[in-house]
């Protein structure tokens, strides 16, 4: 399987991909540091409509580690299609699937990857997090960063359980015919998300308020809690089981 996993790495670009985020993580680590201290920037010290004052380099620094963790999803989500795409190309994926003892191999190579990317990703956030929050002082931004950490394991149970859907279709029925269900479906979200903005009721946005999300958040702890605690063990059995349906159905 090593070799399968060195394919689709080279198949997403991998070593730029390393590199880009390996120097990125760097400037954003020596940026923290050049604005650790917040009473030598006085300009940059804000005030919300709310009376919140905040230093707004925190607030950036908050707002690079959340870009971090959402284009890590999204990456994910891409990979599932460009390493199938690189196999049709190559007719890999079609050689593979003549050898019976191989097909198993190659299906697991394809979401062990897929789970080594979310892996890789998170933990590359958790190291931003802990690098942008290291010099935040107590405040509206830190809270906010705490809370977004907190939500973290929830947001990428649902980019595995968007692959534990996808990477069936992608390996099952190729990738043009789940390219087409794909964009169907998100078609279909975006024609609903654009009906409620034209009939729904939008003063909810209007209502939009962080001390109320943080204080329903503080009084429901227990439950953000044990929903962190069950997204790992849930997404990852769910993910096996999708893994065996694929296995099942390549081999009638």
């Amino acid at each position: 399987m090593g070799g399968l996993l060195y394919k689709d790495f080279v198949a997403i670009r991998g070593k730029r991909l390393v590199i880009t985020l390996t120097v990125l993580t760097c400037i954003f680590a020596a940026l923290r540091l050049l604005f650790s201290d917040a009473g030598a920037f006085p300009k940059f010290q804000v005030i919300n409509d709310d009376g919140d004052a905040f230093f707004f380099m925190d607030l950036l620094f908050w707002q690079g580690e959340a870009m971090l963790l959402w284009l890590g999803g999204l990456f994910c989500l891409t990979f599932s299609a460009q390493i199938l795409q690189c196999d049709e190309k190559n007719k890999t994926g079609h050689y593979l699937s003549a050898l019976p003892f191989s097909k198993n191999t190659y299906i697991a190579s394809k979401y062990v990857f897929c789970g080594i990317c979310l892996y890789v990703f998170y933990s590359l956030y958790v190291i931003w997090h802990v690098v942008a929050t290291g010099f935040m002082k107590e405040g509206i931004v830190l809270d906010f960063s705490y809370m977004f950490a907190g939500m973290a394991l929830p947001f990428l149970g649902i980019v595995m359980l968007i692959l534990t859907i996808e990477l069936p279709l992608f390996l099952l029925l190729g990738r043009e015919v789940a390219k087409v269900i794909k964009n169907g479906a998100a078609l279909c979200i975006g024609l609903a998300v654009i009906a409620y903005l034209l009939f729904g009721d939008l003063n909810v946005f209007a209502r939009f308020d962080f001390h109320l999300i943080k204080a329903w958040m503080e009084a429901h702890s227990f439950e953000m809690f044990l929903i962190s605690l069950l997204t790992p063990p849930v997404t990852l059995g769910l993910y096996y089981i999708s893994y065996r349906i694929t296995v099942r159905f390549c081999h009638e």
